[in-house]
């Protein structure tokens, strides 16, 4: 027997990173470097310039820094780079920040400032800072819980084609929190996330075939959505799928 849809509230599942989207491009060998794989040419290129103030150099080298590409990963250098280029109101930066102070990686833990950089960010339109904002209303992080705010974040963000912002309004949806409860709207925004490679999206759609839940009923097809979120390493897909029986005696009901 089949878990109920999966509710959204554990944060640390949401929280979106950012590499590469939404950055200007006022150094674009630096960035065809960076696309390589050549981390020493891009950075002989933007520390000098992070150096001089530049945001976008600022904000490039924190995330070097965070994803340790061709140097160590260090949170503190990393935390470093962005607060510079946050300060100077780079919304990417702001976002990337946020998130090492909710994980308490390079800063000391806050959801506070996480919460705090998160809102300059989604202030600003940036996608991906507007979902996680969203969350943070979602379960009320130093915040008051306003399942209603985080739906219209979301909305916004995934109108910016944003997928987890997309699977996440389809979850809400899905559960009528912060909106009026419709199967058929659920499916509408998790199959285009799903789509979009979205994890949580996929897992959840999977459950809904297999449920016959808003659509007609197809266990197989259901399956294979749960394979594409489990391959993406969603630990709620790998799990559903190590319990599922042999084929043939599959009951999602």
């Amino acid at each position: 027997m089949i878990s109920p849809i999966f509710n959204p509230t554990r944060l640390c599942l949401f929280l979106l990173p950012l590499s590469l989207a939404a950055c200007s491009a006022p150094t674009t060998a630096a960035y065809q470097a960076y696309d390589t794989g050549d981390f020493e040419e891009a950075s002989s290129t933007w520390e000098p310039r992070a150096e001089e103030g530049g945001p976008e150099a600022q904000f490039m080298m924190g995330l070097m820094h965070d994803e340790g590409q061709g140097c160590s990963e260090d949170d503190e250098t990393a935390a470093a780079w962005y607060r510079q280029a946050a300060d100077q109101g780079h919304a990417a930066a702001q976002n990337n920040l946020g998130l090492l102070y909710l994980t308490g990686s390079g800063v000391e833990h806050s959801n506070e400032q996480a919460t705090k950089w998160f809102a300059r960010a989604a202030e600003q339109g940036f996608a991906p800072a507007q979902t996680n904002y969203g969350v943070m209303f979602l379960v009320g992080s130093h915040v008051e819980q306003d399942s209603r705010k985080a739906c219209n974040l979301f909305l916004t963000a995934a109108r910016q084609s944003e997928a987890r912002a997309m699977a996440l309004l389809g979850l809400q949806y899905l559960n009528g929190e912060g909106v009026t409860q419709s199967d058929s709207s659920a499916v509408k925004w998790l199959r285009r996330a799903a789509h979009k490679e979205d994890s949580i999206a996929m897992y959840n759609l999977g459950l809904m075939y297999a449920q016959g839940r808003g659509l007609e009923l197809d266990t197989e097809v259901g399956i294979e959505w749960l394979r594409k979120s489990a391959e993406l390493g969603y630990p709620l897909a790998q799990e559903k799928l190590s319990l599922l029986p042999p084929r043939g005696q599959v009951d999602f009901k």
